[in-house]
């Protein structure tokens, strides 16, 4: 009977105080009394609530206490006070009643002291310590994200500097034959008195198309023509069929370059959408050769 008559009792001690938490809310008195009551019925200490709770056994004490001044803000208060009820099986709904009701009558009392805010912040640190890590996770990977992006788009539209060489400052030579005699070939320069004649001029061609070089018919030869047109600055790379380099320069907006030569012709174009490309007279269409702005095409082949 001894153990059937500590049930009733718990149970007696339970709605006692149960009562005791709506007397208080008529009352106007607050709810620490009544949790404290409840928590020692249930053989609990302090430190258990508290780490139930996963707050500071300060919080637990000064809410049982009524010293509100060391609590943080009515909103966290609240909280505290919901879950406290949950664990000792009071009302809670009418002890956060109580709490209201006495920051009504005196608003001094239930607020966040300058003595107990680094305290509350540190509280508060513990109990969202895996929301806040995952914050400062979260930024670091938008951060990284970001960094890669950045290098990925500088990558893809590099800089180019124009080199400094007279392929890259200088237009190409003029291929066509000379008008007079004021402009010999350049097979006449090797001549060692420089005032050579028709028939000496004719001698030193002949000898240089044995060779392959400088011959009167290779300019003449040349048939195709490449004309650029820029609307935007644009690096330009031009070879001829033999894989000489006949162009290689940064274009300006506005700028037009013709190039002849044999074809076919590599073209690399740094900025394929400032550009506009015509071949022997015929437009080119650069879209199906250009990825990421950058054209490689082959034309003449």
């Amino acid at each position: 009977m001894a153990p059937k008559a500590t049930g009733v009792g718990g149970e007696s001690d339970t709605t006692e105080a149960k009562s005791a938490s709506d007397e208080g809310a008529e009352s106007g008195v607050g709810p620490g009394a009544a949790l404290r009551e409840a928590r020692q019925q249930m053989g609990l200490d302090a430190g258990e609530v508290a780490r139930s709770l996963k707050v500071d056994e300060d919080v637990i004490t000064a809410l049982e206490g009524e010293r509100y001044g060391e609590l943080p803000a009515l909103v966290y208060t609240r909280g505290y006070v919901r879950r406290y009820a949950g664990l000792v099986g009071l009302d809670a709904d009418a002890l956060c009643a109580q709490l209201d009701a006495l920051q009504r009558d005196d608003p001094a009392v239930v607020r966040m002291s300058s003595t107990s805010r680094s305290t509350s912040v540190a509280a508060l640190y513990r109990e969202h310590a895996g929301v806040l890590f995952g914050s400062v996770v979260s930024l670091v990977v938008v951060a990284i994200v970001a960094a890669v992006w950045i290098a990925w788009r500088s990558a893809k539209d590099p800089v180019v500097e124009p080199i400094d060489s007279p392929l890259a400052t200088e237009p190409p030579a003029d291929l066509g034959v000379p008008s007079d005699e004021t402009n010999p070939p350049v097979g006449a320069l090797a001549a060692t008195d420089g005032h050579q004649t028709a028939d000496t001029q004719a001698t030193v061609a002949e000898s240089d198309d044995v060779n392959g070089e400088n011959s009167p018919a290779g300019p003449l030869a040349v048939t195709d023509e490449l004309e650029f047109l820029f609307s935007d600055d644009c690096w330009v790379e031009v070879r001829g069929g033999e894989g000489e380099l006949l162009h290689m320069d940064l274009a300006r907006a506005g700028d037009t370059l013709n190039v002849t030569g044999d074809a076919p012709f590599s073209i690399v174009l740094g900025y394929a959408p400032g550009v506009r490309l015509t071949y022997n007279g015929d437009a080119v269409a650069l879209g199906p050769h250009t990825r990421n702005r950058k054209a490689e095409l082959v034309l003449g082949h």
